[in-house]
Parts: C-alpha cells; sequence; structure tokens
C-alpha cells in the first residue's frame, strides 16, 4: 500500500513534532499532546482489549490528495521517516502508545507483534 500523503508528512514531521510532542527525559519519549483516539478493539470482539489511545495525527494538506481525518501515530511516524515496510507492522518499544519517537518503534510481522503482545502479558 502506498500513502500519497507520504511527502507532505514528511515535510511536516519538524512542525508536526516540534509543535505536538513533549519530551520525557526519564524515557525518551516524545509524548503526543494533540489529538488521541480511543483505540482499542470494538466491545463486542472476541479479544478483549482495553480500549488504548493513539495519536490521531492531522497531515496539513492531507486533503489536497484524498486523506480525510488523522491518521495513526505509528503510521505517520513509519511513513514521515520513510520507514514504512510493506507487509510489516510498526511495533512501539517503549509500550507507550502515546510516544511518537521514531527510536522507540521498530518494524515487525504481524506474527511477531501477536507472539510479542502475549509474553508481554504475562
Amino acid at each position: 500500500m502506498t500513502y500519497p500523503w507520504a511527502a507532505i508528512a514528511a515535510s511536516a514531521w519538524d512542525t508536526i513534532i516540534e509543535r505536538w510532542t513533549t519530551p520525557c527525559p526519564l524515557t525518551g519519549c516524545w509524548f503526543w499532546t494533540g489529538a488521541i483516539s480511543r483505540g482499542g478493539k470494538h466491545p463486542r470482539s472476541k479479544r478483549r482489549k482495553p480500549n488504548v489511545p493513539y495519536p490521531s495525527v492531522y497531515v496539513p494538506g492531507g486533503w489536497a490528495v484524498g486523506l480525510r481525518g488523522g491518521v495513526r501515530g505509528p503510521t505517520f511516524v513509519a511513513v514521515a521517516t520513510g520507514r514504512y515496510v510493506e507487509g510489516m507492522v510498526f511495533d512501539h518499544r517503549c509500550r507507550h502508545s502515546l510516544c511518537m519517537n521514531p527510536g522507540h518503534m521498530a518494524n515487525v510481522t504481524p506474527a511477531q507483534n501477536s507472539s510479542m503482545a502475549t509474553t508481554r502479558r504475562l
């Protein structure tokens, strides 16, 4: 999947991160202070998962290329920094869903992501 707003996101990266994140000196996380989504799974889902908030990033000018609404934080970070890889998911290594620091995220396969989620719960 290609993102037509990738060039716009890359050019807006510095402005968005500077304006909408707050660095944490203890963890190194860049916490998102803008709009957030409710996240999580549907309440009637078989896998009950608590609602985990994720950053909802508005990409300036994204409407010109068909982008409506916000983009999930990890997706924005992967695309804006050029680290998006087809078929992979962006995993938060720091376990903070509101962190936007690309150094705290890594590309993993969906199977690896599921297996890590299981071991983290134990």
